[in-house]
């Protein structure tokens, strides 16, 4: 296959062109399409149109993206294709609600409807701090490892195509547009076979040659968006494709650190490693995962998504282990009653005092896993509560009971959150 580009300045950043034939987009607006009433357009590509859409009867929102004017074979792929992708449940891909057909349309996809901004939007006012960064990639690599394990390509991963929401667990970043999505699985040819499929800054070096196209493709696109987010630039910089071409598949990409050398050098590594020529030595969208989500710092060596949950569970041990020492002292503290020698017991070895941290541990051992229900048996006590037996009652004198606090009424009961 030949790959004829021109030895002009057109825009990088656009998809390459498709089969797709433009038409009025207020054509369109108001049409029903299957269940949906279409809106307003809020976006468009290589593939067609995207429309802000609701539902005709429940009115809820929802995305229609309408594949206009494809080939034969590109018809049969949107809907394979688009089958897959419904299928596909991740929090870090757009979910594909439904595929159908509409007569004198062609096929299209209804999705669900994402509040926020594209990441090509958030770039626009410049790189994102490392951390920020770091985040979004991580959510990115979900998004590849779910695909890639679903035997799906995106081929097309760039900023434009990853949208960037605010929602109550903080921010998220969601990838979109599959419209090139390739099925690993499927024996048939892709639609987008005969085209060169991809955004060119962000292809690699065998999507430019047209050669055998894998996951590791995606891993390529990863590296280019997460050095664009570091740096505000990208690793290859060119003035028209022909140059671009070369550079992709004869160069070497810069390093992160030479343009921010205070930037983390497991994130420069990491950027170094998407961007090899050789697909085979990129790391596995799994590795990319384990990488981002473990990285540490000096000051904890925990990793970053385990750190607030080991504070918890260590302010947990810290007060059940003060809890236990100021039980052990007060029975302590506790006055012994005179017995007649008659009734005194036969004297045995003393009773090995209960050091604080056994207490603790003990306590801790019957406390519920993160993520376990929490729950109160009433019906079997702590050990440390049961009956007094009649020797100890003898040995002990009734003293009044020590002021109810929220440890001593919640004795032999699983930590709750409103302990803390």
């Amino acid at each position: 296959m030949v790959i004829e580009l021109q030895d002009t300045e057109p825009d990088l950043r656009s998809p390459s062109p498709g089969s797709v034939r433009r038409g009025p987009a207020e054509a369109l607006r108001g049409r029903t399409v299957g269940k949906y009433v279409l809106e307003v357009e809020i976006g468009s590509g290589g593939m067609g149109r995207v429309y802000r859409a609701r539902h005709a009867s429940l009115g809820h929102p929802v995305a229609v993206k309408l594949c206009l004017d494809l080939t034969e074979n590109a018809y049969r792929s949107v809907l394979r294709e688009g089958r897959a992708m419904a299928s596909l449940r991740d929090p870090h891909v757009v979910r594909v609600l439904d595929v159908e057909v509409e007569a004198g349309l062609g096929p299209y996809l209804v999705m669900e409807l994402l509040e926020g901004e594209s990441l090509q939007a958030v770039l626009a006012r410049g790189p994102l701090p490392a951390e920020r960064a770091r985040r979004i990639a991580l959510d990115l690599a979900f998004a590849l490892r779910a695909a890639h394990a679903a035997a799906l390509v995106h081929r097309d991963l760039k900023p434009g195509n990853v949208m960037v929401e605010t929602t109550l667990r903080g921010e998220q970043a969601k990838v979109l547009d599959f419209g090139i999505v390739k099925a690993l699985s499927s024996d048939a040819p892709s639609s987008i076979e005969s085209v060169l499929a991809g955004t060119p800054l962000y292809m690699s070096p065998e999507q430019w040659r047209a050669e055998g196209i894998t996951a590791q493709s995606d891993v390529w696109s990863f590296g280019v968006v997460l050095f664009e987010m570091l740096t505000g630039r990208l690793p290859f910089e060119a003035k028209s494709p022909w140059e671009l071409c070369v550079l992709v598949n004869d160069g070497t990409a810069r390093r992160v650190r030479t343009l921010d050398s205070t930037l983390d050098p497991a994130l420069d590594a990491l950027v170094a490693d998407c961007l090899q020529r050789d697909p085979t030595a990129r790391p596995t969208a799994a590795e990319l995962v384990r990488r981002l989500g473990h990285e540490t710092t000096a000051a904890s060596g925990l990793p970053l998504r385990h750190r607030a949950r080991a504070a918890t569970w260590a302010g947990a041990l810290l007060l059940t282990g003060l809890a236990a020492a100021w039980l052990a002292r007060s029975r302590e503290a506790s006055p012994g009653v005179a017995s007649s020698p008659s009734a005194a017991p036969a004297p045995g070895p003393p009773a090995p005092e209960v050091a604080p941290v056994v207490a603790a541990a003990t306590v801790a051992a019957s406390t519920p896993l993160p993520g376990a229900p929490l729950h109160e048996d009433r019906a079997t006590p702590h050990r440390a509560h049961r009956a007094p037996t009649a020797m100890q009652s003898a040995a002990l004198t009734p003293t009044a009971p020590p002021p109810a606090t929220a440890s001593t009424r919640r004795s032999g009961a699983s930590l709750r959150p409103e302990d803390f």
